[in-house]
């Protein structure tokens, strides 16, 4: 449990979180029950941003993963600048975020979810309050809604 280095017998790395004996955090290389590979990183337990994936013939695929789903290849995801300085990874619609992503702003909003023609509409994050603390849960519309906690 907590931050350690898994190193494979083929001499392949994990480093980051873990709980458990299993990783949950972290960028590295992990092995597959497929008997391949996957070489990326990990967010909360689940593949985030983009990856290669080694099957167990060696035929290798890179992808891309939003917080543990696989992005459609032809739905053009990638990492963008905003205008307002945000960094965003995901799905695009003529070049604007549109589809599943996630979004990280200057003043300490982190996003995870669905966007529609550039305007996050639902899904998990977080926003940092310089003077009062932080706040995740679940997010609708752009604001909080349901569970969340503020600490």
């Amino acid at each position: 449990h907590g931050a350690g280095r898994l190193t494979s017998a083929a001499g392949e790395v994990f480093e980051g979180v873990f709980e458990k004996d299993v990783p949950v955090s972290g960028k590295g290389v992990l092995p597959l029950k497929t008997g391949g590979k996957y070489e990326g990183e990990l967010v909360e337990g689940k593949r985030h941003g983009p990856a290669k994936i080694t099957d167990a013939k060696g035929g290798v695929n890179e992808v891309t993963y939003i917080y543990g789903r696989m992005i459609d290849p032809d739905k053009a995801a990638r990492t963008i600048t905003l205008d307002d300085g945000s960094t965003y990874l995901g799905e695009l619609k003529t070049g604007v975020p549109h589809g599943m992503g996630s979004l990280l702003s200057p003043d300490g909003l982190s996003l995870i979810g669905v966007f529609e023609n550039g305007s996050f509409v639902t899904g998990e994050g977080s926003k940092r309050y310089e003077e009062s603390g932080v706040y995740e849960g679940s997010w609708v519309d752009g604001k909080w809604h349901g569970p969340g906690k503020f600490t």
